[in-house]
Parts: structure tokens; sequence; C-alpha cells
């Protein structure tokens, strides 16, 4: 936890201090990697072969490098990139550690506020070096939930928006869960995962707060899923029942 918080902080630095409008790549329609992803991506990528030289990492520019190990990193060294393109400070550097399937530790840092959201299996989830613990709304009415609603299916979309007091989407998934696991949301929807490694860390961190995190299926999240739902244990059960 504490080098994956470290980590964080220091590409973060690179973040800020880089040219946010200089393309590296274009990906595809409204998808590119802009040079400060790229550096970003080396430094966390450079300090974890340097402490950890046997680790898969996988991560969004350099992909998959696999080492044959039981641990990977999952690394997203720039999320919101086109909130960071346009000049908005609503990004984040996210870097988690998986051991087979399971997520066993992670941080997020935010480098406009210095927001540095961490938590490792078994011991609980930290802002600042402060311990989190997620809402204890257990109205669908009073809900305030982070929704991505892209590609939800059979009117879920509405049915949640109709049950909720309100929804947002900032464009930034892995401080979506952040912000749900510190009692800022009250939960978390995102019906299509294209990328794991965009989330990983807020996972951890929403659940060593207390929520629970499965996928639409009530299915427990693991780098596999393709869904997510986190919230606490009465609101999560209500959220699925939306979802059917």
């Amino acid at each position: 936890m504490e080098f994956a918080a470290k980590t964080a902080e220091d590409a973060g630095r690179i973040l800020l201090e880089s040219n946010r409008k200089k393309i590296a790549k274009v990906k595809g329609f409204q998808d590119m990697a802009l040079e400060a992803d790229i550096e970003s991506e080396k430094a966390i990528i450079g300090a974890i072969e340097k402490k950890f030289p046997l680790h898969n990492i996988v991560s969004e520019e350099a992909g998959s490098i696999r080492k044959g190990s039981e641990f990977t990193w999952c690394i997203d060294p720039l999320d919101g990139t086109k909130n960071y393109y346009r000049g908005m400070p609503i990004f984040s550097v996210s870097i988690a550690l998986a051991k087979g399937s399971e997520i066993i530790a992670g941080a997020v840092f935010d480098p406009s506020t210095k927001r540095m959201y961490c938590a490792e299996k078994g011991k609980g989830a930290f802002l600042n070096g402060e311990k989190i613990s997620v809402s204890e709304t257990k109205e669908l009415n009073a809900t305030l939930v982070y929704l991505d609603s892209r590609n939800m299916k059979g009117g879920a979309c509405d049915k949640i928006l109709g049950a909720v007091y309100r929804a947002r989407n900032f464009g930034v998934g892995s401080l979506g869960l952040c912000y749900t696991a510190q009692d800022g949301f009250d939960a978390f929807v995102h019906p299509k995962i294209t990328k794991d490694i965009d989330i990983a860390a807020g996972v951890i961190i929403a659940r060593e707060a207390g929520a629970k995190v499965t996928d639409f299926e009530g299915r427990q999240f693991s780098v596999e899923s393709e869904s997510c739902v986190a919230a606490n244990g009465a609101l999560h059960a209500k959220i699925l029942e939306l979802l059917k």
C-alpha cells in the first residue's frame, strides 16, 4: 500500500508538470494517449520493475508484461485523460496489486487536490492517512450515486434515475469509487468495465471502507469482472434489484 501510494504521488507530480495538450497517439474515435500518459506510465513501471522485478504488470498504454508471477500490478497512469486534456482538474493516477484474480492493495492519487486514497486487504481504507468508511444511507430516494450510464440495458438506467436522489458522472471511475469509500457518493454503478485497470485500486479502497463490491450479477468483483456495483450492504441489494 505504501509503495503504491508513493509511486502514484510521484506519477501525479509528472502529470502536473506535463503539457496537457501534447498527443502521443490517437487510438480511435475520441480515444487518445497523451505524452503525459506515457511519461507517468514509464515512471510507474520503472518503480515497480526496480522493487518487484518478477511481478506481472498490466497498464493502460504499455499493455501486458507477463513474467509468470501470481502477482500483477494494474496501472492507469492517467484516469480521466479527456478531463486532463481539456484543462479540468478531475483526473487521477491509479495503481493496484492483484494476487491471482483478487485485488489486494491499491492507491488512487488526485494530483489536483493532493488527495491520496489507499487500502490493503484487511487493513482498512485511508484518505491522507485518516481512516474512511462508506455512507450509512439505506434508502434509495436519499442516495447520491456515481452512475456511468453508457451501455446500460433494459431500462435499468431509467429505473435507477427514477429511484435515487441524484446521479453524477465526471468520467473518472477510480475517483468515483474513492468518493464512495469516503461517504461522498452513497453508491457507484458502472455497467461496462472495458479495462478493469481503471478501477482496480478504487475497488479495494471501497471494499476496505465497508462497501460491498460486485458485478451486476452479484458476484464478487475481480479483475475479470465486466461491470461494477459498490455500496453499503443495504443499498447494494436494492440497486441489484433495480438492475434485474
